[in-house]
């Protein structure tokens, strides 16, 4: 049974996941990891119980341990961790690429990975990060993706039906987050597209304007929502970003090559029918439709 639970890497995801779980699952005892100043602002704000810099040392009778830092540093803490697990602890993480991450629990753990290793991502987040933006709600109707190797086909094994696979889901049904499961590799193939190029958009556009637009005068009276809001991703984190493009490099190379041809047709078609036609097209887009995905993977499901 989770009676306590580690946090390594306590900024905007780590600690608000230990917030929500405060809100709604208040018999759990939280052990936040982090530089030794992070954690002092997440206990003087009641997020964590207790403080240990030490990773190795944090998880120490754990029964769940979230791996909540960048997706690099949550490949460093996995090898460090890996050794001193406790012997019926479940390891997931809240990295936005997985099949690095996956392929490394099974280097790590062998045959052993399924039961040890449950890889995870929540799609919810911020433009800004730490602990200070902590939120309990932050996971409130956000799907919370399950990558395990085999996708669906895992859900067969014995884990997710008992012990701490079944115990860790229904946590996440506790702090309202809905559950969807997939391949490692069909999750970041989709969030190259969903998550990831968004991102590099909004700051290649930054970017353009802040070449573009030097000196101006009077910008502000002449930019208006719109603006701000295309440009608002631009603030997010280059050190998380340049850890993502790196781990999702092919599939996010793929989706920028697309997006180019995209602008090249718009740049091309410019004062002509197929300018209108672009348009239209780009209108029958509805990001709440379900995605066709290919036929040889498993689709999402939602638990």
């Amino acid at each position: 049974m989770i009676s306590r639970v580690a946090i390594l890497g306590t900024g905007l995801i780590g600690s608000s996941f230990a917030l929500a779980l405060k809100q709604r699952a208040t018999d759990l005892r939280i052990v936040g990891c982090d530089r030794p100043e992070v954690l002092t602002r997440a206990r003087a704000a009641g997020i964590i119980d207790d403080a240990e810099s030490n990773p190795v040392e944090a998880i120490a009778g754990c029964q769940l341990i979230l791996l909540a830092a960048p997706v690099q540093a949550n490949l460093e803490l996995l090898r460090t961790i890996a050794p001193h697990l406790p012997p019926d602890a479940l390891v997931t993480d809240a990295g936005s690429t997985k099949a690095g991450i996956t392929a490394l629990a099974t280097e790590l753990f062998g045959g052993d990975a399924l039961r040890r290793f449950l890889p995870g991502h929540p799609i919810a987040g911020k433009e800004v990060s730490g602990v200070e933006h902590a939120d309990g709600n932050l996971f409130v109707d956000a799907s919370w993706v399950l990558t395990p190797e085999q996708g669906l086909h895992a859900l067969i094994a014995p884990e997710f039906s008992r012990g701490l696979h079944a115990e860790f889901m229904r946590l996440l049904e506790t702090i309202r987050a809905r559950i969807v499961v997939t391949t490692p590799a069909e999750h970041d193939r989709v969030l190259a597209y969903t998550s990831h190029l968004p991102q590099l958009v909004a700051t290649a556009l930054a970017a353009t304007l802040l070449d573009a637009m030097q000196n101006q005068p009077g910008l502000r009276e002449l930019s208006g929502r719109a603006l701000r809001e295309m440009t608002r991703l631009a603030a997010s984190d280059p050190r998380m970003w340049s850890d993502i493009a790196s781990q999702n490099r092919a599939n996010l190379a793929s989706a920028l090559r697309e997006m180019e041809q995209a602008l090249a047709r718009l740049r091309l078609s410019l004062g002509t029918e197929e300018f209108t036609h672009e348009f239209e097209r780009a209108r029958r887009f509805d990001p709440d439709a379900t995605l066709a995905l290919k036929e040889s993977t498993d689709p999402p499901k939602f638990w």
